[in-house]
């Protein structure tokens, strides 16, 4: 196979400009009714697997998103968020349910869909009149949600001669058409596009770096898995071909270039929602409408001993863009703030409502946002790993979610908690000091290992973790029963 970037022939400025005018194309601007007095409209995007540190809007050295520095500067911009776990199906059911995955239950991927007896930000909003609509790549958001609050569920549709190559860009070229629909009710959009995802086979990597006589095979070969469907989970086929794609780091050149191909998918992506974000500005939609863009997971690039995301809940994977834009007539509009405040994703969904002026729903753990901006207050933020196996994972010792690595934050203090036959283990790392997560402090510091280890025996004892009787081996019931992992 021949690298996607000594494939291409005719130069970055000429491949944006087509880009561009594909977009272009699409979104041809008709101007909509504007929303009523105090309706405001609300457009989240979330693509995927967009690590913090690699953007230049939080200081990254390369120019990976200038479309979003230029947002930041309309924006709250908070500048230490975390997700509740490095997967998409456990964070976007957080993102879209405002609880952590204890509590709405989706714990890998293709588990169950969230419970219908769990209030999503789509029936939230359509329940206080909006019309609706997701646009995603793929159907995870259709699949984890059963389509429950959405009027209208839109994928990126396959190439065709009619249409511009780029499905990314035809998918928002519908969003902006539906944005732009007559009609007296405010919307609420929720976008998912593939953002930083592997392969990193997308966008110009000559905007960075060379990619003469580099080596490309990282993006080749597969996770060795089968997707079993929605409910049914996933199952390990090819242990070597996983083990390969994640837990082989790359030598130190290799890792290099294999970072210029995902800042270039970054840069790709941020071009894309910047020509969106310009279209609107000139539309009568931009002064009534919130925006808030962020990410399910980051991603690793050897840091820990392993690649991509899922097994483990370092900063790599955990650390999450976010920013909230008000238009500048919302009366909490802060225009270019930047919030030193630990968050997580499940507070996106109270943030929202606060900003549309909807009535917050009982129970959510999660706070607004905005108020937040205004104050900083001491919190436990929670987050666990995502799947792996057992016999690959050097640090997996028990299947289904007993077998999860955990973690509650502080401010800057980080304590993670490993389940071991031998003993579980619990590590605490000061974030401030070291974000790197390369010392581990809790011997020095027993008050707050204590402390933070009370909150997650208090996550722990509410934890149902009723799937691990799931699929089990009557041998493997038996371990854990003894261990007191099961009754």
């Amino acid at each position: 196979m021949v690298p996607r970037c000594l494939r291409l022939s005719n130069g970055p400025q000429r491949r944006s400009w087509r880009l561009l005018l594909a977009l272009g194309m699409l979104l041809t601007a008709s101007c909509g009714e504007p929303a009523k007095e105090q309706e405001w409209n609300v457009l989240v995007i979330v693509p995927d697997t967009i690590r913090a540190d690699h953007l230049s809007l939080y200081g990254y050295e390369r120019e990976t998103t200038p479309a979003l520095e230029r947002l930041g500067t309309e924006s709250l911009v908070f500048e230490r968020a975390s997700t509740v776990a490095p997967r998409t199906w456990q964070s976007f059911s957080s993102i879209l349910t405002g609880v952590t995955p204890p509590v709405h239950g989706v714990r890998h991927i293709f588990d169950n869909p969230i419970p219908k007896s769990i209030a999503t930000l789509a029936t939230a909003f359509s329940q206080a009149g909006y019309r609706t609509g997701v646009f995603e790549v793929g159907n995870f958001i259709r699949q984890m949600t059963r389509g429950r609050g959405f009027d209208e569920i839109v994928g990126a549709a396959k190439p065709s001669a009619a249409e511009p190559e780029n499905a990314e860009a035809r998918l928002l070229g519908r969003l902006f058409d539906w944005m732009q629909r007559p009609g007296d009710k405010p919307f609420l959009a929720f976008v998912s596009l593939s953002g930083g995802h592997w392969p990193y086979n997308t966008g110009e990597p000559e905007r960075f770096g060379s990619c003469d006589a580099e080596d490309h095979s990282f993006n080749r070969g597969s996770y060795g898995i089968e997707l079993l469907g929605v409910g049914k989970g996933i199952e390990l086929r090819n242990a070597d071909a996983f083990k390969n794609l994640i837990w082989q780091p790359h030598d130190e050149r290799t890792r290099e270039h294999v970072i210029v191909h995902y800042d270039a998918e970054l840069r790709l992506a941020d071009d894309m929602i910047g020509f969106l974000l310009e279209r609107m500005r000139q539309s009568s939609i931009w002064g009534r409408t919130i925006v808030l863009f962020t990410s399910d997971h980051g991603e690793s690039f050897g840091e820990h001993g392993y690649l991509q995301h899922g097994p483990r809940i370092d900063e790599p994977t955990m650390h999450v863009p976010l920013l909230v834009r008000l238009p500048q007539t919302h009366p909490s509009w802060r225009g270019g703030k930047r919030v030193d405040s630990p968050v997580s994703v499940i507070d996106i969904l109270p943030t929202l409502l606060d900003a549309a002026g909807i009535e917050n729903l009982d129970g959510l753990p999660g706070r607004s946002l905005l108020d937040t901006a205004e104050r900083a207050s001491s919190r436990f933020l929670y987050g666990e790993t995502g799947r792996s196996f057992d016999g690959v994972d050097p640090e997996r010792h028990y299947p289904g979610v007993r077998g999860k690595q955990r973690m509650i934050r502080e401010g800057d203090w980080k304590l993670v908690y490993v389940p071991r036959p031998q003993g579980d283990e619990y590590r605490l790392f000061d974030i401030g000091d070291d974000p790197g997560e390369l010392r581990d402090v809790a011997d020095a510091q027993p008050d707050v290992v204590k402390r933070l280890r009370a909150e997650l025996e208090h996550v722990l004892a509410a934890d149902p973790m009723d799937e691990d009787a799931e699929g089990l081996s009557p041998a493997q019931k038996v371990r854990l029963r003894k261990l007191g992992y099961l009754q």
